[in-house]
């Protein structure tokens, strides 16, 4: 682990050289080193491997309850997004109604289904 460390700053430090050769200027305000966790598109980046960030799933649960398709897709891209297992009961309720909305309004499932009569 000591030879990972030692790896590691050692390439932070030739990186941080060249973009001082290259006058490469880094905000400190968003620089952050030797962090176990870094916040990265709605995911927490660990030791452990990827985990949900908590405040992406906090807004997903203060989501109002959809009343219509759009607010059922916006649901699915969210939660979609984020890397938690949503129980498959609700995905597969989501996904039925997602469905049956699409072939009653699909001009070209009507015409299909029109066309087998």
């Amino acid at each position: 682990m000591e030879d990972a460390v030692a790896d590691h700053d050692l390439k932070m430090k030739k990186l941080l050289r060249r973009c001082q050769e290259r006058n490469v200027k880094l905000n400190k305000q968003k620089v952050a080193f030797k962090q176990t966790e870094v916040p990265y598109i709605g995911h927490l980046l660990t030791s452990e491997g990827v985990k949900a960030d908590m405040f992406k799933v906090e807004a997903v649960l203060r989501m109002k309850r959809p009343t219509n398709v759009i607010g059922v897709h916006q649901i699915m891209r969210t939660v979609g997004y984020l890397p938690i297992k949503v129980p498959s009961e609700i995905t597969r309720g989501l996904t039925a109604f997602q469905t049956a909305h699409q072939e009653r309004n699909s001009p070209t499932l009507s015409i299909m289904s029109e066309r087998k009569t």
